[in-house]
């Protein structure tokens, strides 16, 4: 999927395969990755409800990253809608409101 993962070491062992390692440690240490943009209002909303929920994201700045630009517009479907926010089991939201984001994480047990 051209994406690395860091080795993680949970309780002695190495851990290369990402599955594995949430069964170790749990489905809130799931990948999520956020694209979006300072200037993007949605975006924002969408950081401080991950925040405060104690939810773990990569941030992708948009503006400085052109391949993150040029990942939005294909998920999108030719549109550079944001806030983007990918779920580590291959879906996505796109500029969801914040139930819709709550339940998105409830629904992956996340929260």
């Amino acid at each position: 999927s051209g994406r690395f993962y860091a080795w993680r070491f949970i309780s002695g062992k190495k851990c290369s395969e990402v599955k594995r390692c949430n069964d170790w440690i749990g489905a809130s240490s799931m990948s999520i990755d956020l694209y979006g943009a300072e200037w993007c209002r949605d975006c924002r909303r969408s950081k401080a409800l991950l925040d405060s929920l104690n939810v773990k994201y990569n941030y992708i700045d948009v503006e400085a990253d052109e391949s993150a630009s040029e990942k939005v517009i294909a998920i999108n479907g030719g549109m550079r809608s944001i806030p983007v926010i990918v779920f580590e089991d291959g879906t996505h939201l796109t500029e969801p409101s914040d139930p819709d984001l709550k339940a998105k994480l409830e629904s992956l047990s996340i929260i």
